[in-house]
């Protein structure tokens, strides 16, 4: 065995966790292609076993991701919650206004007839 090689393992070993690379292209919010570069500027270690791409990640880093998607899902549930909010304000408002209408049709009604 090289020299390289033993170091790999041994950080292989270590603290590192092989994940698909698809998993970690979504939880890092990157396309493949990006990954890819990265891979190429070697930002990004990439191991293949049985035809498929795996991202050494750092436990760490791994869950930094996981809570950044976490946090992503928070805040988009939260602008959806908050949209509805202001859907359902402008529809009370409309409401409103309609019956007011309504009311002063009815008013006009009695005086007419």
């Amino acid at each position: 065995m090289k020299k390289s090689e033993k170091n790999n393992d041994s950080v292989v070993n270590s603290e590192f966790i092989e994940v698909p690379l698809s998993l970690y292209c979504s939880l890092a919010g990157i396309t493949e292609k990006t990954a890819y570069n990265r891979m190429k500027k070697g930002e990004l270690r990439v191991c293949k076993k049985e035809h498929k791409n795996f991202v050494l990640v750092n436990e760490k880093q791994l869950f930094i991701l996981n809570k950044a998607e976490q946090i992503d899902k928070l805040v988009e549930r939260r602008s959806i919650k908050k949209s509805k909010e202001l859907d359902r304000k402008k529809i009370k408002k409309v409401i409103i206004k309609v019956k007011s209408a309504m009311e002063e049709l009815e008013e006009t009604i009695k005086l007419l007839g």
